[in-house]
């Protein structure tokens, strides 16, 4: 088990350069678990990046059901990646790109799309020790450390991955700050925890061309593996 969170995201795209960002102070003061699933990172860690709203969270998850799960869903056709030391495994989509400049330690980032109003969408992958906890206190963790953030969480819920295993799934949205420009951007994240292992894959983009973006990009999110 690792002995300290690394920076969930330490790169955004903006008008189709990277602005990187190194391990940030702030995880230190942040529950370890909170930190390790933060997309907030991803907001506080942009150059000059900055929260605009302070919303009030709202929370939904799946009703509990005594009917049999849902068979797991097919995985779609793609390029199979394996993390660092084999900690997780994802298909790629066609067409995907490797953005090595903003890989922080621990964080796979692949941009997805066509750059849209200066933001080019991406995905990005990140892996941590789970410090013990199971899923549902694992996002409740990241629950806690995004209302420090301020970051207005949308919806949460549980899904079926492809490797037929229940997964963590949290849309969130926020302004973020780049330098003079100001960005709304939309996340969905899915979560997989396996052996004490979490993998997170996340998809960021801007609000006018996520729901496009995310009928495209979500199936390969559901390919999410923890070893």
């Amino acid at each position: 088990m690792q002995t300290a969170p690394v920076n969930p995201l330490a790169g955004v795209v903006v008008s189709q350069e990277v602005v990187y960002v190194g391990e940030e102070p702030f995880l230190s003061r942040l529950t370890r678990a909170g930190a390790l699933l933060s997309v907030v990172a991803l907001v506080a860690g942009c150059s000059g990046g900055s929260v605009a709203t302070s919303p009030t969270l709202a929370s939904t998850s799946s009703a509990a059901s005594s009917s049999a799960p849902p068979a797991p869903p097919a995985a779609p056709a793609g390029t199979k990646f394996k993390g660092p030391k084999g900690a997780y495994t994802l298909v790629l989509g066609k067409g995907w790109t490797r953005i090595t400049n903003s890989t922080a330690k621990g964080t796979d980032t692949w941009g997805v799309a066509p750059a849209s109003g200066g933001y080019k969408p991406i995905v990005y992958a990140t892996s941590e020790g789970a410090q013990g906890l199971d899923l549902p206190g694992y996002l409740d963790a990241a629950l806690q450390t995004m209302k420090k953030m301020k970051i207005n969480l949308i919806s949460r819920k549980t899904v079926v991955g492809t490797n037929g295993r229940t997964l963590g799934m949290l849309e969130l949205a926020g302004p973020i700050t780049a330098g003079s420009r100001t960005f709304k951007i939309h996340f969905l994240a899915v979560i997989d925890l396996n052996n004490d292992q979490a993998v997170m894959v996340t998809l960021a983009s801007t609000e006018p061309v996520f729901s496009k973006t995310r009928a495209k990009v979500e199936p390969f999110l559901m390919t999410v593996n923890a070893a």
